[in-house]
């Protein structure tokens, strides 16, 4: 039982950490920190490398930065782990 109840609060600190890091991410980005975003960005992909909303978010930044080639790689990856997500052109 212990030992379930670890790994649960595991499992919800870092889906807090994650949805934390998107969050200042984003917040970075719109602020125009695109050095500061991609590395908050980093760090949630590290977390959790098949959360399509961290590749995706770290995907704008890319774009944003100018390095097409590493917002289409990131787009690629979140499209393979869900190919079924349509968030469009952001």
């Amino acid at each position: 039982m212990i030992a379930l109840l670890k790994t649960t609060n595991r499992r919800f600190l870092s889906a807090q950490g994650l949805a934390s890091l998107q969050r200042t991410g984003e917040s970075l980005r719109l602020r125009g920190d695109l050095d500061a975003a991609l590395a908050s960005h980093n760090e949630a992909v590290k977390l959790n490398p098949k959360s399509t909303d961290a590749l995706v978010n770290r995907a704008l930044v890319w774009k944003d930065k100018g390095d097409l080639d590493q917002a289409i790689s990131d787009y690629s990856d979140a499209l393979l782990l869900n190919p079924k997500e349509d968030r469009g052109a952001q």
